[in-house]
């Protein structure tokens, strides 16, 4: 894997992401695209990912809990085509960052990951609707499954998930 060195220009700001296991590096992938239409790659170890999982998990049981109305009467089926037609692509010049810490906050209904490399320096920030959040944690459990790492990260173990503007930096 190459490593890219810390950006001076600004941090992108993802506009799509495409989460996938790599066997070869035996870590999650997340393709990514910036507003502007150039990709990266995040890869996300099962050590920051296990520590990472929880609170995701726990933001969306928090947001069913609050939540007024239904979610979203979109099929397994149709959320699956709809995902492959918009998978990001990255090419073999694309950026590769090894994320060391990541910082959660939620804002309005919006969740904020801003991911960081070893030198604390951000290189990529992913806002995302709450709504799309139990899509996204689908998605880490594919992952989960393909590289056979514990389930048990996906299970509600009520964590204290600041409300609000409250941001937590796992690492």
């Amino acid at each position: 894997m190459k490593r890219e060195a810390p950006s001076t220009n600004t941090v992108p700001r993802l506009a799509r992401v495409t989460l996938g296991y790599s066997t070869e590096q035996d870590r999650v992938r997340l393709n990514g695209v910036d507003v502007d239409g150039k990709s990266l790659i995040l890869w996300l170890t099962a050590r920051l990912l296990n520590r990472l999982v929880p609170h995701l998990v726990e933001r969306q049981v928090d947001m069913q809990f609050s939540s007024q109305s239904p979610g979203s009467a979109i099929t397994d089926e149709v959320a699956s085509i709809a995902e492959e037609a918009n998978k990001v692509q990255c090419t073999p010049d694309s950026p590769e960052i090894l994320v060391a810490s990541v910082d959660v906050s939620t804002r309005e209904d919006q969740l904020l990951l801003v991911f960081k490399d070893g030198n604390e320096a951000q290189r990529g920030v992913f806002v995302m609707p709450l709504a799309a959040l139990p899509q996204w944690n689908r998605g880490l459990k594919q992952c989960f499954e393909q590289a056979g790492w514990a389930q048990s990260v996906f299970q509600s173990h009520g964590l204290s998930v600041p409300a609000g503007q409250g941001t937590v930096t796992i690492h």
